[in-house]
């Protein structure tokens, strides 16, 4: 695996020069690591096994694809960066030692205290002496001590590294509950702590060390890193077992291994075989206070020393013995001092090179790396240690034998086989073979193709490869096998016939038998590949047949397959490997019945593909399908009816519209036809499914123009006309249909309205959807004239029926209601136009006085049943968005209407959902889009859940003909400049204590018992909290008083008034709380400044519209957000002041755009005003982040459409305004 990792080794470079190494776990060799690159932070997981890496994986993309991964590099470079891995460092450190004092002393169970901040935990004897505690510094090291001690959960095989490389035995005990001290250790927390002091050293600046004495007497030790401080009690005889280790660490008394001697350097002469310890002068330390310690003692400002004194030292020159027991005993002291050599202290494992001699004498040799490297004259053995030249010294494992180079006499192999049987089964070439060596046995193939065997002295010829030692013979590169005396098999003898059909299971069953006849079986594989071929029959039956290609050098009549065995003449049989094999049911010619065909085409085939050889093209699934046309044109006088010739292709074939219409009417959701496989449960037979068998006549169909759209959305078009059809006449008719480019011209006689040019192209648009019987949504932006593009289609239909017997419904909100009367007998007053509005109205007298019936939603939803006894030549529903409820009694309403023709008009088709769209369109094109159901699951699910691509772009091309969408900026170039800013402002004092109030006080009701969200709640509050922003009279309901309170944001509001006033403009004012409207009315009346005001009570709307259009005294029109936003013309202003904010950006920019929109001749100057620090911040940022689905889906993105807010924003939002006001940053 190293040799993968090379690759990435740049790349695992690059990381850890970055510091992307942040953190690690490891227990024994078991390493997870987190490794950060410049996206994402993975944890690649390592496991090392006698110092190599055994395994690694990763779940990053690059590793989840097979691919070498720079992650597992990085990390497997780090665990290893200092020649030894981290666990190994950790085992020969001091950080270890003291934690396996802390788990013998306290166990893992035992009890602690912990600090009300739950960073610092004391742990304590039974007398209530202080034996350890840790402190911590930081959130992250907080988190790490609730999750590894206070909250640690029990570790498992299935949820711990830990248990990585357990062998059995100690798996065992840990089962049974009695787990080895080092195992009890490694699942405690105090194996957890201590190796995160020791990770301390390499990912922040270290631990510092510090020894705490009483009368002299050295008691605790200190470790102090920038996240832990740990002190731990330290018994007398707890410094015996950790003297040794002090050097591991940075520790301020060190431990000198001799009293009187201290060693400068050991040099090892590989010529001599000797060490020369070179010291340095003599300590004095004997005549200082000694501190005993046990088997050590401690001196102030010197360190610890032992008691016993070192004879071997009084040499200078160590040699054998002497060298042995150095290495034995003081280790430390050689890592530490010895030059030249390297000393790797994990046991060598030896090998052996195993030889057969001149005289058959069997040669093991051992070697620790390379062959005969243990018998160069310079390599040494000192005891349990070995020197190798130019390498250093090893700790020995146990030889296999006392000698280096061990000999067997030939007369002696056998019972050295007999006595080292195990052993040999690990030596390659040597391994005693199971089949016993059957000399006298031989087979032939008769020509019924049954086996017969026979007996044949010449089958075991022996020759140079072979070696004889009774009852043994040994085979080169093989082993040892057993001779067998001259004997009959238990089931194989001379004579034995095994038939043709019993053979395959026969040669499995006496397979150790059989290798023992010489030539039985061969080491080669005639075939190549080995299938199936699937078929149609001329009966209509799928057939499976067993296909075979053989080997270049094979044919098939060289071969002949016994079941699960290939057999060549002068070569033997071969066991065919699993992939060269077919079902039981498959072996032979398989026909499907008609019960198990729908399962074999849906599931089987599927699973025989990587078998299937050959498929019949009428079995392969068609992705790729054409509709192809060869003619087409339009039914004279059928209004929108298309008589189209035309049948599938595909690279297989081509099939007939009854063919495959056929298939449709039966129960199966598939067919097997010349184009492929194709199955019925695609959009793109949607259409086919739904029309009538009679409808097809000679492969020629009649279809709306409607259902020709819907084909083109799902199904890839080809034009092959048929002789003495025109290509370009085809193409030419296809553009006109799609394009919605009517025949009859458009005749706006009687509209005295004059159109821009892209009005003219919207009228036309809707003149070309009602010629071919089709409807539609007219969707431009708010303050495009839609209303205008609306009359001229009334005009032009009227002008084609000659004004005679001509109905209109027109349906719009109350609030336009009379907006919409003006227009109406303004701009066509040759039409009647009767408002079915009020207590006294008549649908009989109405329908017989008027041409155009004007109405609002509210009316028509109490009075369907009688609007729906007039047939209508054309319904116009504005701000049809008023139904987009799928549920509401308005939508079903609308859907009850009868007119040839349907239109939309709306600046927001989608406001919330694309659930939203198809209620418009059931409106207007009823059945066009999929069911409810369908829909969700073909578009709602996958777009508004994944934002899938595809899914977007499918939607669109199904309603893009039918939605005419424009923005202003790119229709009008003379529409005044509009400019938009943010008036930020600052929450009084007293605004700030009510604010805070709010928030502390309804704190407790945002989640209830269970832990939901509360979502009422939560609104209550988000509303007390805008009112507050607005002015505390809203909450103290003290309007009178507006003046005497301080308010931030009323103060910003009174220089942006006077400003706009100055300068002479007309002001809008938008509002969404009914009290801060008389606010606005008791301001204004105190200046004497004439005003003009619509809310939701307003019954003399137009008067209040017209007031401020025309009288030049009334300089302000304020409006509640709902009641004024939308149908309404405010052009005579040119500044718009929002005094707050609406969650949806959408109501916003309708409310701008009644007086930004065309008529306007001054620039528009637009306020929205913010209370800094409080949530309306963050609801200005929420609709700026928010987007709509109208950019994907109907046109452009007018940041007009916000999704309602979910329970993971309200979260947010809560988690914002929980801070204090003065203190929090939105």
């Amino acid at each position: 695996m190293l040799e993968v990792l090379d690759k990435e080794r740049e790349k695992a470079q690059s990381l850890l020069q970055a510091g992307a190494v942040h953190s690690a776990e490891f227990s024994r060799g078991a390493y997870l690591v987190e490794v950060a690159d410049a996206q994402n932070v993975y944890w690649p997981y390592l496991q090392v096994i006698d110092r190599e890496l055994q395994d690694g994986f990763c779940s990053c993309p690059v590793a989840a694809s097979g691919q070498t991964c720079a992650h597992i590099a990085a990390a497997f470079t780090w665990i290893s960066e200092r020649g030894l891995f981290k666990h190994e460092i950790f085992d020969k450190s001091l950080f270890k030692q003291l934690g396996l004092i802390c788990f013998k002393r306290q166990g893992s169970e035992s009890q602690f205290e912990v600090s009300p901040d739950k960073k610092s935990i004391s742990f304590f004897s039974g007398e209530k002496k202080l034996l350890f505690k840790l402190s911590v510094t930081g959130d992250k090291a907080a988190q790490w001590l609730v999750d590894k001690i206070l909250n640690k959960r029990e570790e498992t095989e299935e949820t711990s590294i830990k248990f990585s490389g357990l062998s059995k035995d100690e798996l065992a005990l840990w089962q049974k509950g009695t787990p080895s001290l080092q195992l009890g250790f490694e699942l405690s927390y105090w194996a957890d702590l201590f190796k995160e002091l020791f990770l301390e050293e390499f990912f922040n600046s270290g631990c510092q060390f510090s020894v705490e004495k009483k009368r002299g007497v050295p008691t605790h030790i200190t470790i102090e890193s920038p996240r832990f401080i740990a002190t731990l009690f330290m018994a007398k005889n707890n410094w015996c077992e950790v003297v040794n280790y002090l050097d591991t660490v940075k520790f301020p008394y060190p431990f000198h291994a001799f009293q009187d001697i201290e060693i400068e350097k050991i040099c090892y002469s590989s010529k001599e075989k000797i060490l020369k310890v070179h010291t340095l002068e003599a300590k004095a330390v004997k005549q200082e206070k000694k501190v005993d310690l046990g088997d050590v003692y401690f001196v102030e400002g010197k360190g610890f020393f032992p008691y016993k004194e070192e004879k071997c030292l009084e040499k200078e020159q160590l040699a054998g013995e002497d060298i042995a027991y150095f290495f034995d005993n003081y280790l430390k002291i050689l890592e530490t001092h010895l030059t030249k050599y390297s000393i790797e202290n994990n046991p060598l494992a030896f090998k052996y090179q195993l030889l057969i001699g001149k005289n058959q004498e069997l040669i093991l040799r051992a070697f620790a790396f390379d062959s005969g490297d243990l018998e160069s004259p310079d390599s040494v053995i000192f005891g349990s240690w070995l020197f190798l030249p130019g390498k250093g010294f090893y700790k020995m494992g146990p030889l296999q034998f006392e000698e280096i180079t061990h000999i067997v006499k030939k007369e002696s192999v056998a019972s050295f086989i007999d006595s080292h049987k195990d052993w040999l089964e690990g030596q390659t070439g040597f391994a005693l073979q199971i089949p016993t060596m059957q000399v006298n046995l031989s087979f032939r193939v008769l020509e019924d193709q049954s086996i017969e065997f026979f007996r044949d002295d010449n089958a075991f010829e022996r020759d140079e490869n072979m070696c004889e030692f009774d009852p043994y013979v040994y085979v080169k590169d093989k082993g040892f096998y057993l001779k067998a005396e001259p004997k009959e098999m238990k089931c194989i003898k001379a004579g034995t016939k095994v038939s043709f059909h019993e053979a395959s299971l026969f040669m499995k069953d006496m397979k150790d038998d059989l290798e023992q006849i010489n030539g039985f079986f061969s080491s080669r594989c005639p075939v190549e590949k080995r299938g199936l071929k699937i078929y149609i029959d001329d009966e209509g039956d799928i057939i499976s047949t067993p296909a075979i290609n053989y080997a270049q050098e094979y044919k098939a009549k060289d071969v002949t397959l016994f079941g699960e065995f290939s057999y060549v003449k002068g070569e033997g049989f071969f066991h065919l490997p699993s992939h060269l094999m077919l079902p039981a049911e498959y072996m032979s010619k398989k026909i499907i019945s008609k019960e198990n065909e729908p399962f074999f085409i849906q599931f089987e085939i599927k699973n025989l593909a990587p078998l299937t050889l050959e498929l019949d093209p009428r079995l392969k699934a068609v992705d790729d399908l054409d509709l192809c046309i060869t003619n087409m044109k339009m039914v004279e006088g059928s209004h929108g009816l298309i008589e189209v010739e035309m049948h599938y292709e595909s690279v297989y074939g081509k099939t007939s519209l009854a063919r495959v219409k056929d298939f449709l009417s039966s129960s199966l959701p598939y067919a097997p036809l010349d184009i492929g496989l194709v199955f019925f449960d695609q959009p793109r037979f949607y259409w086919l499914k739904l029309l009538g068998s009679e409808a097809i006549k000679k492969g020629v169909v009649q279809i709306r123009v409607l259902e020709w759209i819907r084909i083109r959305t799902y199904q890839n078009i080809t034009i092959k006309p048929k002789s003495g059809v025109s290509k370009t006449a085809v193409e030419e008719l296809i553009t006109n249909i799609e394009t919605l480019n009517a025949q009859d011209v458009l005749n706006l006689d009687g509209l005295k309205s004059v159109l821009r040019n892209y009005q003219s192209i919207g009228a036309q648009w809707l003149w070309g959807l009602y010629c071919y019987g089709l409807s539609g949504l007219l969707c431009d932006d708010m303050g495009l004239g839609k209303t205008h593009q609306a009359m001229a289609l009334i005009s032009a239909v009227s002008n084609s029926k000659m004004g005679k017997n001509v109905k209109f419904l027109v349906v719009c909100p109350t609030s336009v209601l009379y907006h919409w009367e003006d227009l109406l007998l303004k701009f066509l007053p040759g039409l009647s136009v009767g408002l079915y509005y009020g207590s006294n109205r008549d649908v009989a007298k109405i329908s017989q006085q008027t041409q155009i019936i004007l109405t609002s939603y509210g009316i028509l939803r109490g009075d369907i049943k009688k609007l729906v006894t007039i047939d209508f030549d054309l319904a116009l529903f504005d701000e049809i968005q008023t139904a987009k409820n799928i549920s509401s009694q308005v939508h079903k309403a609308l859907l009850l209407i009868k007119a040839s023709s349907k239109i939309g008009l709306t600046g927001t088709p989608i406001e919330n959902s694309l659930i939203e769209l198809k209620a418009l369109f059931d409106i207007v094109l009823p059945k066009y889009l999929p069911s409810t159901t369908q829909y969700r699951e073909q578009f709602v699910n996958p777009i508004e859940r994944y934002a899938d691509k595809s899914k977007k772009e499918q939607l669109s091309r199904l309603v893009h003909p039918f939605i005419l969408r424009r923005k202003k900026s790119e229709v009008l170039d003379d529409l005044p400049e509009k400019t938009e800013e943010i008036a930020y402002c600052n929450l009084s004092k007293e605004q700030e204590d009510l604010y805070n109030k709010v928030v502390t006080g309804n704190a407790g009701q945002h989640y209830n018992d269970q832990g939901d969200l509360a979502a009422m709640h939560v609104f209550a509050t988000l509303n007390k909290l805008k009112q507050v922003c607005n002015h505390p009279c809203l909450i103290s309901k003290d309007l009178d008083q507006y003046d005497k309170i301080p308010c931030g944001k009323w103060e910003l509001f009174k220089q942006l008034f006077h400003e706009a006033q100055n300068s002479g403009a007309k002001v809008v004012i938008f509002t969404q709380y009914l009290n801060m409207i008389v606010i606005f009315k008791l301001f204004l009346e105190k200046e004497g400044i004439k005003f003009a005001s619509l809310q939701g009570s307003t019954r003399n709307r137009r008067e209040e519209i017209m007031r401020f259009k025309d009288d030049p005294e009334c300089m302000v029109f304020i409006g509640s957000l709902k009641a004024a936003g939308t149908g309404i013309d405010l052009t005579a202003g040119s500044v718009v002041i929002h005094y707050d904010r609406w969650w949806n950006p959408a109501k916003e920019n309708q409310a701008t755009d009644r007086v930004h929109r065309i008529g306007q001749n001054r620039g528009v100057q637009v306020f929205k005003m913010v209370t800094k620090g409080t949530l309306e911040e963050y609801i200005d940022e929420l609709i700026l982040r928010k987007q709509g689905l109208l950019e994907t889906v109907v046109g452009y993105d007018d940041f007009g459409e916000v999704k309602k807010i979910d329970k993971e924003t309200l979260k947010l939002i809560l988690d914002k305004i929980a801070i204090p006001v003065e203190k929090k940053s939105l």
